[in-house]
């Protein structure tokens, strides 16, 4: 199972698609009416007719307003769990869209979110009350094979990047699924199969186009702006919206194994040390998750290995070959197939907006970075997972290492090199259950799990740690940042994030 498949079944994301087309109702007899508002700290504000037609008038993409036609397909997000309102949607065309609506959105004090591929686990691509921008207009890829270079539009999601590199043999690192946006992976962080191989998806950008916080058009590169470049290679959306990345392109042949080996949850424990002896010696080449789902019934619920290993074919019998010794297995899905078809980079590339019913369930999501598996990590993890009706608990050790921690922690702005593995714990019930008692049981397990832990990705938590936890993330490279973002976001209008907060003076 992929990262993103976990993510998704486990909090209940939507997986129907919508192709629903994006309609403004622009028409010149329409009459617009005035909007209540919602600023960076709450307070309300009310947006005039005439300020609302003056912005429509300067964009070429849509405006989209709560009773406009495609409003509610825009403003969702891939989680079916959030269900938030913007006062506006600039369906930007553009960089120049994308200026005016920041724009209006810093006169007006608006609270300001920024949409790509919508992941995010705690809804910081979207807000209630306040301006969305909406990027799923900017998808585009150039590749110049000989430069080995690809410039992707801001609003580009994996999969386009994916297929589009490996039509010439290359490949950049672009997360474990098709459908995630590439604004999120290459300012975050973007763990994913060749990660190890070819480093997390910021070490392959060159260079970045932004508008920042006051409406300029800034190119950041190791030669033009460097600060901001440093900052944007694991700072998040803090700094302005990406409107094209520069990445290097990687050689990489066009076939992998891959797939999942499947055990009984009942042997848990073996296959967890098995595991981590396994992925702690893996090849650069190799990537291998552990994925445990434990669902109503023990007979049900299971633990698996899921691999995708990309170097030399003539090696991969010897190198995969011991997983299957690690416990009886009950399935085995690896085989010979083609990254672009591992990645899910022909998936449908958007899948918010999903409208198909879904069973109404509620879910807690908690992750932690890891420096190995240990011997006290697995028993409490064996120890703290036990089959209960109603309830699903999932958990993912995200394979990293090799080329990520190779790499300074201080030469981008995200620190946690020595990351061998992401521990993601996702829990899931129904919501007519006990909800406060589920709630606490996932968190009261999180405890147990989190003193083995050291830091955590921001993209999976950005918008539910604590301003206080976001500053010890980022460790010795925060006092850079706190630089960087008061010089381009003195005002902090880009604050929906991992937030890193300006100086005031």
């Amino acid at each position: 199972m992929r990262r993103r498949q976990f993510l998704q079944s486990a909090v209940g994301a939507g997986l129907a698609l919508s192709a629903t087309r994006y309609v403004a109702a622009q028409s010149q007899g329409q009459t617009l009416t005035p909007i209540e508002a919602l600023g960076p700290d709450g307070e309300k504000s009310v947006l005039a007719p005439g300020s609302l037609q003056e912005l429509r008038d300067a964009l070429h993409g849509p405006l989209l307003l709560p009773q406009d036609p495609g409003y509610d397909d825009a403003r969702r997000v891939v989680s079916r769990n959030i269900d938030k309102h913007p006062a506006l949607i600039v369906k930007a065309s553009g960089a120049g869209d994308i200026g005016t609506a920041i724009a209006f959105a810093r006169e007006h004090r608006l609270l300001l979110a920024v949409k790509c591929g919508g992941h995010s686990e705690y809804g910081v691509s979207t807000c209630d009350g306040g301006m969305m921008i909406d990027l799923s207009s900017l998808r585009y890829v150039r590749v110049d094979p000989g430069a080995r270079r690809a410039w992707v539009a801001g609003g580009s999601l994996a999969g386009l990047v994916d297929h589009e590199a490996q039509a010439h043999g290359l490949v950049a690192t672009m997360g474990d699924r098709g459908t995630v946006g590439v604004g999120g992976l290459g300012t975050g962080g973007g763990f994913g199969y060749v990660a190890r191989r070819f480093g997390l998806t910021i070490d392959s950008v060159r260079g970045v186009d932004l508008v920042t916080a006051d409406g300029r058009f800034v190119h950041a590169s190791q030669l033009d702006n460097p600060d901001l470049f440093w900052a944007v290679r694991g700072g998040g959306g803090n700094f302005g919206v990406v409107t094209n990345f520069e990445l290097e392109l990687h050689p990489m042949e066009p076939h992998v194994y891959s797939g999942s080996v499947v055990f009984p949850l009942s042997q848990a424990k073996q296959v967890l040390r098995a595991y981590a002896d396994y992925s702690a010696e893996a090849p650069d080449e190799l990537h291998a998750d552990c994925f445990i789902n434990v669902v109503g019934a023990l007979e049900d619920s299971t633990i698996q290995v899921n691999v995708c290993y990309s170097g030399e074919e003539g090696n991969a019998e010897r190198l995969l070959a011991p997983i299957q010794r690690f416990a009886q297995v009950r399935s085995n899905t690896v085989k010979r197939t083609t990254y672009v078809s591992a990645q899910g980079a022909d998936d449908h590339p958007d899948p918010r907006g999903a409208t198909a019913p879904r069973a109404a369930r509620d879910s807690a999501y908690l992750s932690g970075l890891l420096r190995g598996i240990d011997a006290s990590l697995i028993a409490d993890v064996v120890t703290g997972l036990h089959p209960m009706s109603g309830r699903v608990q999932r958990m993912l050790f995200q394979h990293a290492g090799g080329t990520i921690g190779r790499v300074s922690s201080t030469a981008t702005a995200f620190p946690h090199r020595y990351v061998t593995h992401n521990m993601i714990l996702a829990m899931s019930w129904p919501v007519d259950a006990a909800a406060a008692a589920n709630k606490s049981a996932a968190h009261d397990f999180w405890q147990v799990l989190k003193k083995h832990t050291h830091g955590f990705y921001n993209n999976d938590l950005a918008g539910e740690e604590t301003a206080e936890a976001v500053v010890a993330n980022y460790g010795d490279n925060y006092a850079r940042l706190v630089q960087v973002k008061t010089q381009y976001d003195p005002q902090n209008l880009f604050r929906l994030n991992a937030n890193v907060v300006p100086r005031t003076t």
